[in-house]
């Protein structure tokens, strides 16, 4: 982690931000609503089990999930309300899930955005960008761990290939400059202090 930058920041916000960066924000409205039969069958089985009244635990139950989709509702009201990164939040989504992924995830965003000269960070692209360079990694270690069908390939003989194509050397150059701004950018979100529900992650 880049030093000062993530050391204070709120466990709460931790877990909102890993919440909105995960592949599971997808459909969250859908997993509630779809989520209520299944827990209302559960209740009632609990509540014969245990010999409560099946009116009591289901109404409990009932209550329960209005609850977190009233939450839901209203958090997805506020995102849509609130469509720039703040800060706060770039600061929460760099500690939940760590500097090597925020800062990758950053600097693609500033190539995608490079002749853009007004974009200014969206949630939504922060959200996509970390959730494409997390499944890109996966991905990568599942391949690692699979059989190739094709040996590698022999070494060209003469010079080196390195330098025959100097567009290759500039794009490497080119990202490393990408992940030290995304760094910076990172550094500088400062401390932003205040209620989880105004101007926060």
């Amino acid at each position: 982690m880049i030093p000062g930058v993530t050391k204070r920041v709120p466990i709460v916000d931790r877990l909102i931000a890993r919440w909105e960066v995960s592949q599971l924000n997808v459909v969250p409205y859908a997993i509630s609503a779809i989520s209520f039969l299944p827990m209302l069958i559960v209740t009632i089985g609990i509540a014969r089990a245990i010999g409560a009244r099946p009116v009591v635990m289901g109404r409990g139950m009932l209550v329960i999930w209005v609850a977190l989709f009233a939450t839901e509702m209203g958090r997805g009201i506020w995102t849509l309300r609130h469509r720039y990164a703040s800060p706060r939040w770039l600061r929460a989504v760099h500690a939940a899930v760590g500097d090597d992924l925020a800062v990758h995830a950053l600097a693609e965003l500033m190539r995608q955005h490079r002749y853009e000269p007004d974009y200014v960070l969206l949630r939504s692209d922060m959200t996509s960008a970390v959730q494409q360079e997390y499944a890109r990694r996966k991905d990568a270690a599942r391949r690692a761990e699979g059989i190739r069908v094709m040996e590698e390939p022999d070494p060209a003989p003469g010079p080196e290939p390195e330098g025959s194509d100097p567009r290759i050397g500039e794009d490497q150059r080119a990202r490393a400059r990408e992940r030290r701004a995304a760094r910076k950018i990172l550094a500088a979100a400062a401390p932003v202090t205040g209620d989880i529900s105004c101007g926060s992650p």
